[in-house]
């Protein structure tokens, strides 16, 4: 079974990728590569689009404007240029630095397509300002996803991250002072897929390929959540031998955590002693990962150093993939089936390295009301109120497009 990889770490210096300003690309490329992406790689048979009269108002208005979906699915950034796309305008979208490490021909269309880089590891001066720039010039919209990464947890909402209110707020500082003074907005963006496959086809071949695998017996009579938890089960008790030295008692969700919880504090104690932690698992591996990186730049580095710096990596990855593996209380016996599609993708994910598209897919986007951005932030809240605004309309707009299907 291959080695599981995220794909996030490259020793490739990183140059920011920056997309053009002209709009001909966008005209050239969308009527094309959309449709192409949406049959082959994405497998999305019917869009439905709601709320699009908001971002009508924002554009007629010449807002700065900022897209902010959550990211459950690696097809979302194809729902947004879906979303710009039938309402008529083009967009930059922010993307992680490891995608454009793709084949050349990828790399250049997404970025004609409105794409731009961000390090995630690292400090980001220029992809920053390109974003802050295009929202106060309102240039396009820019969407940037405030989860930071994929979730695969399409009901519920990861932790978001202040980087978006820090370019909003610049921006908006930004256009107040123009004449006349202008304004930026953010759009939350709800992105709700529905599975139309048949679930027993859609995740059967990875269930058995990977119980043969893993030499289990055969799965007569047994649910599709005990075949789930009996795999994660038996691969999760060698780790813990491993690393712990026994295998532990207590729910899957339980076990994985204590996992995360002695890795990480062990690689904390090594790598980062005295540095603030971070109350979420997969915020804890991005600080620790960027401390590593910057030792892995830093001149004079042998190769000895090198490997002793590449082993920590390779073990966060392993902490990413099990604080995302099996969240508490999200898969039960008889949750919705696309929880259990998303389950069994993380699964392949973590023990392949793939990022694979399983079933056939409806895709439901709620474009939420505008929030105005304030300038200044209010620094008596604990919580950035324009980052606490955004994640009650989010988890509010999923909650209600799950109730009326």
């Amino acid at each position: 079974m291959k080695t599981p990889t995220l794909g996030l770490v490259s020793e490739a210096p990183y140059q920011f990728q920056k997309p053009p300003r002209s709009r001909w690309w966008w005209k050239l490329l969308a009527p094309i590569v959309l449709p192409l992406l949406r049959r082959f790689w994405a497998r999305v048979e019917r869009f439905d689009f709601h709320g699009g009269e908001a971002l009508k108002e924002s554009l007629a208005a010449g807002h700065g404007i900022l897209l902010a979906p959550n990211h459950a699915r690696p097809t979302d950034p194809l729902v947004c240029l879906y979303l710009a796309w039938v309402h008529g305008f083009a967009m930059y979208g922010m993307t992680s630095w490891h995608l454009f490490q793709n084949h050349g021909l990828v790399r250049n269309v997404a970025r004609r397509m409105g794409a731009f880089s961000i390090f995630r590891e690292g400090s980001d001066r220029e992809s920053l300002t390109f974003a802050i720039d295009s929202l106060a010039t309102a240039d396009r919209p820019v969407t940037i996803l405030p989860e930071g990464g994929l979730s695969r947890t399409n009901d519920r909402l990861r932790p978001l991250l202040d980087g978006l209110a820090f370019v909003a707020r610049t921006a908006a500082r930004k256009r107040s002072k123009q004449t006349p003074p202008g304004q930026v907005v953010v759009h939350p963006v709800a992105i709700k897929y529905w599975l139309l496959s048949d679930l027993n086809e859609t995740i059967a071949p990875f269930l058995e390929s990977t119980e043969r695998t893993l030499a289990l017996s055969a799965a007569t009579g047994m649910t599709l959540f005990q075949r789930i938890e009996r795999i994660i089960d038996t691969d999760l008790a060698k780790h813990e031998v491993r690393v712990l030295g026994t295998v532990q008692s207590g729910s899957l969700t339980d076990r994985l955590e204590k996992l995360c919880v002695v890795v990480l504090t062990r690689l904390e104690s090594e790598w980062s002693p005295g540095a603030i932690i971070a109350d979420d698992f997969v915020i804890r591996v991005k600080n620790l990962r960027t401390v590593l990186l910057v030792r892995l730049a830093e001149n004079g580095v042998t190769e000895t150093q090198r490997e002793e710096i590449w082993q920590p990596l390779n073990e966060l990855d392993n902490v990413h993939q099990w604080a995302l593996l099996f969240p508490r209380d999200y898969l039960q016996a008889d949750s919705p089936q696309e929880r259990f599609v998303e389950t069994i993708e993380r699964m392949d994910e973590y023990f392949t390295g793939s990022l694979g598209q399983l079933g056939r897919w409806r895709v439901e986007v709620q474009i939420g009301a505008a929030i105005p951005v304030s300038a200044l932030r209010d620094k008596s809240a604990e919580v950035d109120p324009l980052m606490e605004q955004l994640k009650t309309q989010l988890q509010g707009m999923l909650n209600a497009i799950s109730v009326r299907k």
